[in-house]
């Protein structure tokens, strides 16, 4: 798998010393859905401290997890183009 900075965690293809057996690379997950999975564990763990549940709107705090991953991933572009 090529190295991309836009991806989260991920690996080559992988062979023994011996040449046998193969592992094959992966990309990972793009750092979007890193970052979204992120919001959304905080999310719901929030709504269950809150309410006592997890929550009753799935797709709403789905949606807002997505959204605030957009905006870390728009600060850090931001940050890095001002760096530059």
């Amino acid at each position: 798998a090529v190295m991309n900075p836009d991806f989260a965690f991920p690996f080559p293809e992988v062979r023994w010393p011996d040449g046998t057996g193969v592992m094959d690379g992966s990309c990972g997950m793009t750092k979007r859905e890193y970052y979204a999975s992120q919001a959304l564990i905080a999310l719901i763990n929030g709504y269950a401290i809150a309410y006592g549940s997890p929550t009753s709107a799935p797709k709403e705090i789905a949606q807002e997890a997505v959204n605030l991953a957009d905006r870390l991933i728009s600060a850090l572009a931001t940050r890095t183009a001002s760096e530059e």
